[in-house]
């Protein structure tokens, strides 16, 4: 606002300056005008306008004289300086009959003086209580009266009015403003809600155009023609991703069973775990395809605390078979949440068994249940490489793929449950070695509508 207000004086001092300098004969009036001002002020002080700096600095340039009357035969001058360079009064300012009128024009040089001709201004004034006629002129500028005079009408015409007229014009401009970017803060609104449930869903419900402006109207109409083909081209990838799981399980385990068929030895035992390994990737695939879908057919009041516990005692003896051992604490509470209970499960079993894998033999995998709510697993492992922290999400990545059995969708499985239930999953390095998993869920209470 300060920058526009410059810009705009700025502008005006530009306007002014053009105005006088296409029009000398105004900026010499209203110059003589403010010598007349300047005399009449002395004159009510009781003091001598001969006394003024330029009329006594510059006598070869400006002069004045007041009469008291304008009628010739009661005429008489009061006040003067430089009269010399004023004409006599048989001049042009001069009715008919002799008698002093407004008048401003151009006059001869005086007799023996160089130079051009000047400018002359007549003009009656009033000083306390008695009228005066001022006689004032001026031959060239030397000091450059004008620059005052252009000053005077900057404030007078231009900041004044804008002082005044400022504030309101700034208010309405603010109120207009907002009444016109309502529309779009709606649709900004919307559009995030819209960027939140895809994240959650892979679903986008298409803007409302309803009671906007028909340039904004467009604007929601392109963009929710986008909505439309990325809804379409995300429901193709997932049907598809889905199809192709279920298509691959029967080949497989006809797979299975041929190379059951094999003479036993190392090449048979391999090619099983390469089968099984497959079977297991395939399956991942299946249930992240089919994780949206399960959510969105129905949200039921899931039990986090039980559902871990659960987990928990089925993980049990994998954990033993690894040297290791689980401890639960906060189990006893009600944890619930608005879910699907499979996906929870899958969630919260895949960090688990994910902490049983890369946990050190003879170590504790550490499971809490917060009332958040959240679920936080610990492992006493080599913990998370933090060259690796920006890839643990990713589809069939794995940091050691020949150490670990696995597929590489667990953790991205479980970073899409939390994410369709408003929730989040995050993850740091134990101080003590090892990795510490934190799944967040969102309360009843704030699960948005689908």
């Amino acid at each position: 606002m300060t920058v526009t207000a410059i810009v705009v004086l700025l502008l005006l001092l530009v306007a002014l300056l053009g105005y006088f300098f296409a029009h000398p004969r105004q900026l010499r009036k209203e110059t003589l005008g403010s010598n007349v001002i300047s005399i009449t002020a002395q004159m009510e002080r009781g003091a001598d306008p001969a006394h003024l700096a330029i009329y006594t600095r510059f006598p070869s340039n400006y002069g004045f004289r007041v009469f008291n009357r304008r009628i010739p035969t009661l005429r008489r001058v009061i006040a003067s300086a430089n009269a010399d360079l004023l004409p006599p009064l048989r001049h042009s300012s001069l009715q008919a009959d002799g008698d002093l009128q407004s008048w401003f024009g151009r006059i001869p040089a005086a007799p023996g003086r160089a130079g051009g001709g000047g400018w002359m201004l007549t003009r009656r004034v009033q000083a306390g209580l008695k009228d005066y006629w001022v006689q004032t002129a001026m031959f060239e500028d030397p000091a450059q009266l004008w620059v005052g005079v252009v000053l005077y009408n900057l404030v007078a015409d231009a900041l004044i009015p804008m002082l005044l007229i400022a504030p309101a014009l700034t208010i309405a401009m603010f109120w207009t403003t907002r009444a016109v970017l309502r529309p779009l803060s709606l649709v900004a609104r919307e559009a995030n809600g819209i960027g939140r449930n895809v994240a959650a869903v892979g679903g986008a419900q298409p803007l409302p155009a309803e009671g906007l402006p028909s340039e904004i109207a467009d604007v929601v109409a392109a963009i929710n023609r986008m909505l439309l083909r990325l809804q379409h081209a995300h429901e193709q990838q997932r049907q598809f991703t889905s199809d192709v799981a279920h298509e691959l399980r029967t080949p497989l385990s006809v797979l299975l069973l041929e190379v059951g068929r094999l003479v036993p030895g190392p090449v048979q035992r391999q090619l099983r775990d390469e089968v099984m390994e497959l079977g297991v990737l395939v399956n991942e695939m299946l249930r992240f395809a089919q994780a949206e879908d399960l959510l969105l057919a129905e949200r039921l009041p899931v039990d986090v605390a039980a559902v871990t516990r659960k987990v928990c005692e089925d993980l049990a003896p994998v954990a033993l078979r690894h040297g290791q051992e689980i401890e639960l604490f906060g189990a006893e509470r009600t944890c619930i949440v608005l879910g699907g209970p499979p996906l929870i499960e899958i969630a919260v079993r895949n960090v688990i068994d994910n902490a049983i894998k890369y946990g050190s033999p003879g170590s504790t995998v550490s499971v809490t249940v917060g009332a958040a709510p959240h679920v936080t697993v610990e492992d006493r492992g080599r913990g998370i490489p933090a060259q690796q922290a920006g890839r643990i999400y990713e589809r069939f990545w794995r940091s050691d793929r020949k150490g670990v059995d696995g597929s590489g969708v667990g953790l991205a499985l479980v970073q899409r449950v939390t994410q369709l239930h408003d929730g989040e999953v995050s993850f740091e390095n134990r101080p003590g070695g090892g990795a510490r998993f934190m799944l967040t869920f969102a309360p009843p209470s704030q699960i948005r509508e689908r």
